[in-house]
């Protein structure tokens, strides 16, 4: 109640004043100079070369989530104004998604189907299946091995002497596509659109800009992520500059999951 009162607060205070130009802080990652036809379809690709690899599979297919909202890459050059994509993950919950432009918020909910692909293990053949679950515990093996007992490294060494191919990251690709080729309930998800005045689009972008946000990586360390909790991905779009800051629920709060929040509950409760 306290985070949503004081969101109001700032968002009432706004009201009738002027627009005052937003100077965007130093930060952010450069849009990428050349754009491959693979590339087109990475929705974080100023990032893609800090992304591990072992979540490399991860971040390729998150277009998926994205196109299932109808919503396109802003990663791979400035759109006609500035704009702030928030996507809200609440475990036994829907995602909501919630974009920030110079008029308007536009808030997306899910309300039925998959916002992503459903891997069926079911689909790969017994020793398809025994290398997908290897692959999804250990991949890639030659990094992030400090959680191997020498007894499983053993295990891994000899499943890479008989099966080769599980150092290849193309059979990886598909084992995945595999186990995503079933059918699926199509996603849908309802459209809210709220109008916005200058002076409160400018207090809102302030606030995401007071948290340091430009200056954060793109991940939040989290030292023990909970398995059931929330998470927020705020990606920014600006005639310079992209960015992209995500974070789990970790047993502690900053300034950016504040502002987050605050976001979330307002979009959440206003009619």
């Amino acid at each position: 109640m306290k985070r949503y009162c004081l969101f109001l607060t700032i968002l009432a205070t706004g009201c009738g004043q002027s627009h005052t130009s937003i100077v965007f802080p130093a930060g952010g990652y450069p849009y990428p100079a050349k754009i491959s036809a693979g590339d087109s379809n990475y929705y974080h690709l100023p990032i893609k070369n800090q992304i591990p690899r072992r979540d490399s599979f991860l971040y390729e297919d998150i277009q998926l989530f994205y196109k299932a909202f109808d919503e396109p890459n802003i990663s791979l050059g400035p759109q006609a104004a500035p704009v702030f994509r928030l996507v809200c993950s609440f475990a036994l919950d829907y995602t909501t998604m919630i974009i920030l432009k110079e008029n308007e918020m536009v808030i997306k909910k899910g309300i039925s189907g998959e916002e992503g692909p459903i891997l069926h293990d079911s689909l790969l053949t017994e020793t398809e299946r025994r290398h997908f679950r290897l692959l999804k515990w250990y991949y890639p093996f030659d990094t992030d091995t400090a959680n191997i007992t020498p007894v499983r490294r053993r295990y891994v060494d000899s499943m890479i002497n008989i099966y080769p191919q599980l150092l290849n990251p193309a059979y990886y690709r598909y084992l995945i596509d595999k186990t995503g080729s079933g059918k699926r309930p199509p996603f849908i998800y309802t459209t809210k659109i709220i109008p916005l005045s200058p002076a409160q689009y400018t207090r809102l972008v302030n606030a995401i800009n007071r948290t340091g946000y430009w200056k954060l990586p793109w991940k939040l360390p989290c030292p023990s992520p909970a398995m059931d909790g929330y998470g927020f991905s705020l990606e920014a779009n600006t005639s310079r500059r992209y960015n992209m800051v995500e974070f789990g629920s970790c047993g502690y709060e900053t300034p950016f999951t504040e502002v987050c929040f605050e976001l979330y509950i307002f979009a959440k409760n206003i009619n």
